[in-house]
């Protein structure tokens, strides 16, 4: 099996925006060679006070997608949505033929949370606790084999995320595809 580089195959208009010790940081991992191109977005999108906002990104994405990878066989969309599974957001690429990779492999759920925090403002602080970044992928040219495995509140610890284990205020998702040709 050959391997390759992701660098390799990112476009040179975002090379030279980026610096060559980020690319290797971010994309050097190793591919099997195969005549498949797989398209993954990576994708943030703006805080939980902007649900209306969030939805027109999302329609601009699914545009972009509908625009560029016409097929969308073998796109992957990745990322902190800041939104709940029952937000236009979450249903737009939904409409676009994507499933989600943990709700697939959960029986039709999504996890219980991806991140959990305590926020405070005005004098008062609530918590947070709930699924909001996902895993998006296209059935027809992936299929989830295995996912990563959320701990639990307790092995977190009682002061939320990050904490000293999980060091960010979410926790990380992976999926285990095979590649539909």
């Amino acid at each position: 099996m050959a391997s390759s580089t992701i660098k390799d195959s990112v476009p040179s208009e975002i090379k030279q925006h980026i610096k060559p010790e980020s690319l290797k940081r971010e994309f050097d991992i190793n591919i099997s060679r195969t005549q498949t191109t797989i398209h993954v977005l990576q994708w943030n999108v703006l805080a939980q006070e902007c649900k209306t906002s969030r939805t027109h990104q999302a329609k601009a994405v699914v545009a972009f997608i509908r625009k560029n990878y016409p097929t969308r066989k073998h796109v992957i969309i990745a990322g902190d949505f800041n939104g709940d599974a029952d937000e236009p957001c979450y249903s737009e690429f939904l409409n676009l033929g994507l499933r989600s990779a943990y709700r697939t492999k959960m029986n039709d759920k999504e996890p219980e949370f991806t991140t959990w925090k305590f926020k405070g403002r005005d004098g008062t602080e609530s918590e947070q606790c709930k699924a909001i970044d996902y895993i998006f992928y296209n059935p027809q040219g992936f299929t989830p084999q295995a996912i990563l495995q959320f701990p639990k509140k307790a092995d977190i610890g009682p002061n939320a995320l990050p904490s000293i284990h999980y060091p960010s205020d979410h926790l990380a998702l992976e999926v285990m595809f095979n590649i539909e040709q």
